[in-house]
């Protein structure tokens, strides 16, 4: 994490977050679960903005993820029992739980609000 470029999005803090940000997170996840994977702790912290080359020449913001230290298959991949309890986690996430596609989708949508 000290090597990569950027600030993470919890350290940037930008309202609303970027619309190229927000593309770049969703394509992230939909490879993810495509491939019947979940990423488990999609919370601004594990989001780095970077810059992104145009075809122009040009650059704009864009993002990646890390952290992939809870990722794992859909249903089977679990949260750990340490999980923070503090923070505002989806309906069915709970310590041990399984992880599901659809608790990544609404720590998503938090991302896309005001």
């Amino acid at each position: 994490m000290d090597f990569l470029p950027g600030k993470d999005l919890a350290t940037a803090k930008p309202n609303p977050v970027p619309e190229r940000v927000l593309k770049d997170v969703g394509a992230a996840l939909r490879l993810l679960h495509e491939g019947g994977f979940v990423f488990g702790d999609l919370r601004p912290p594990n989001i780095v903005l970077c810059e992104r080359n145009l075809q122009d020449g040009g650059t704009e913001q864009g993002a990646m993820l890390v952290d992939f230290d809870w990722a794992g298959k859909d249903g089977e991949q679990r949260y750990p029992p340490s999980l923070n309890g503090s923070i505002w986690w989806p309906t069915g996430v709970k310590r041990g739980g399984g992880m599901r596609k659809e608790h990544d989708d609404a720590l998503y949508l938090l991302l896309t609000r005001p």
